[in-house]
């Protein structure tokens, strides 16, 4: 548990405003004593669909395309939170750079999620979590998170309405809690706010490389809908979206709002084998490159040795591998790989030593298979003339799903404490006959097996659940002297919860006995019992929980008025709670390291 106060004295300056209150619309600008303080009461309007009203939208942001640094001007109607201060003040000047992106410019754009539009800060650097990443066997895979600056993503704080939200069950890198972006619904937005500038007293450490903001929008009166599909220009990825909003209510002359949305998003894998040249292929030689491919034959010698799911071998004696390396399956080679190769891999092979040349990039993976589902509810009602009540509640979840390579039978265990090194083929096998994945039985030697399992690929399934609800009760009080009284009072919630399954991946316990009894049958592996890939790679299950639950209080007061503006004053307080449950899917065990 974390208690927080802190307050802020500044002075107040030309505006450089940002970051929506959820008690926007409540101020006409900077009201004094003896004349009206407010206008009546609106909130944000809905916009159609960006096909609906293209042209106006073009005329009106024709020159705010891209999401840019800019100034809100003086006269802004709306009462703004300045990120990094507790202020309430349009004409409030913040020194630090701010991005904002708006709905209508990501619309605009073509992007899809909120994830694409935060990576495509220029100020989003090293040390950020993509899709992509998480393709690549990433530690907190299936998430994605901003790193500001490129100081990484624990010093980043994403905020929705400016309140906090529980982390990511999974830690980047194993020791970085960090907010999944990957969740944040695209049809509510209405912008999102980014300090870049260090925040942290305000925020906490959590701060420091700057604050990013989702501001929800206000107010959306009848229904709204979208429906859209498209694949790339080669047709090798999908994308698929579409939502639906339905609001009621007027807060200008029903003094409330309530709507319901409901979206949905799927993005499909690609590999890198269905790019285009050279892409595709670890040989880079023709633009100048390198030749990065698995066992390929330079100056007589084998190069970038790999294991394939065509098993290969050694003779064992006296306990070790010797000699050069033949085909288990001399009939079958090397199958839809081509030709075998032939060359110098280790000593007293006599160049002899064969395998199979293979694409290096033939299972990597560019982005996974990613499915969004959100539903929202969110209701504003205006109090009085000076106060406002805002309660939201949001369920997501997120699927991703990553494919990795064929498991190796020559490995070792995490902890480099185990192996399948000194685990070799018998010659017979436990019936009495000769095992076939030795070719070296009949002479009456054991085999030490260099293959890929390609009925044991690594699928990774990665299923988050957020639940969150928000309420927030703020407005301003009149005042006698200096400026109004601003005060915000909020509660945030929130629990995620991650559901991790790994099939495909060996326990080296498992190995080793598929492995020194033979029953793994390397020669044909497609007729290996699905009981004996069961215990060699049982699938593994992790449930992962993390829980955010925030309070927090301020008020803010214009003191007196000098030359370049009036002295405000801010006291605020916060509290809150944050709980991480993320047990290790591969617990070493020191009495059986071989059970990893």
């Amino acid at each position: 548990m974390r208690l927080a106060t802190g307050w802020l004295v500044t002075w107040a300056g030309p505006a450089i405003a940002q970051t929506q209150s959820v008690t926007s619309s409540i101020k006409h600008g900077a009201a004094h004593h003896g004349r009206a303080l407010r206008k009546p009461l609106e909130g944000t309007q809905t916009s159609p669909p960006v096909g609906a009203t293209a042209g106006a939208n073009l005329a009106h942001r024709q020159a705010d395309l891209s999401a840019r640094t800019r100034e809100l001007r003086a006269a802004e109607s709306e009462s703004i939170v300045v990120t990094g201060t507790l202020f309430h003040d349009p004409n409030l000047t913040n020194a630090s750079p701010i991005v904002q992106f708006t709905r209508s410019e990501l619309q605009q754009r073509g992007v899809h999620n909120i994830t694409d539009a935060l990576q495509s800060l220029s100020s989003n650097g090293a040390g950020n979590l993509t899709n992509a990443w998480s393709a690549g066997g990433g530690f907190a895979a299936g998430s994605s998170a901003p790193s500001l600056r490129g100081l990484s993503t624990d010093s980043t704080l994403v905020l929705m309405d400016g309140q906090r939200l529980s982390y990511y069950p999974l830690a980047d890198d194993g020791e970085r809690n960090f907010v999944d972006t990957n969740w944040f619904p695209a049809s509510i937005m209405e912008r999102i706010d980014v300090l870049q500038d260090g925040a942290s007293a305000t925020y906490g450490a959590d701060g420091v490389a700057g604050v990013i903001n989702y501001v929800t929008r206000k107010e959306i009166k009848g229904f709204e809908g979208n429906a859209e599909g498209g694949l790339t220009q080669r047709g090798d990825q999908g994308h698929q979206k579409l939502y639906a909003t339905y609001g009621f209510g007027d807060l200008h002359r029903d003094r409330y709002n309530i709507y319901i949305n409901s979206e949905y998003q799927q993005d499909d894998p690609l590999f890198y084998r269905q790019l285009q040249p050279p892409y595709n292929n670890g040989d880079l030689t023709g633009i100048g490159g390198t030749n990065g491919n698995d066992n390929v034959v330079e100056n007589g010698a084998i190069q970038n040795f790999a294991q394939t799911p065509f098993a290969i071998a050694r003779a064992v004696t006296n306990g070790a591998a010797t000699g050069g390396t033949t085909f288990v399956n001399a009939q079958q080679g090397c199958g839809y790989l081509g030709s075998p190769v032939t060359g110098a891999l280790y000593s007293g092979d006599n160049g002899q030593s064969q395998t199979c040349t293979m694409n290096s990039q033939r299972y990597a993976q560019v982005s996974p298979s990613l499915r969004r589902i959100n539903a929202t509810i969110h209701g504003t009602y205006n109090v009085n003339d000076q106060s406002q009540l805002v309660v939201m509640f949001n369920y997501s979840q997120v699927l991703s799903q990553l494919t990795g390579a064929p498991q190796p039978a020559r490995t070792y265990s995490q902890s480099l404490n185990a192996s399948t090194v000194n685990t070799f083929e018998p010659v017979y096998l436990a019936n009495g006959q000769l095992n076939p994945s030795d070719p070296y039985a009949a002479q009456g030697d054991q085999a030490a097996i260099y293959a890929t399992m390609p009925q044991l690929v690594e699928r990774t399934s990665e299923f988050s659940q957020n639940f969150r609800g928000s309420v927030r009760y703020s407005g301003f009080l009149n005042s006698h002297w200096g400026g109004e009284w601003d005060y915000d009072v909020n509660f945030v919630g929130m629990n995620t919860t991650l559901n991790q399954t790994i099939t495909g991946v060996p326990k080296i316990s498992g190995l080793q006995e598929a492995i020194s009894t033979g029953a793994y049958n390397f020669a044909d592996p497609w007729t290996t019992p699905q009981s004996v890939l069961n215990m060699i790679a049982p699938v593994n299950t992790i449930h992962a929980l993390t829980k955010e639950y925030s309070g927090d209080a301020h008020i803010s007061k214009g003191l007196f008025k000098l030359p370049g503006g009036m002295v405000r004053l801010a006291i605020g307080t916060n509290i809150r709670y944050e709980y991480l449950n993320d047990p290790s899917a591969n617990p070493y065990n020191p009495l059986d390291p071989a059970n990893q």
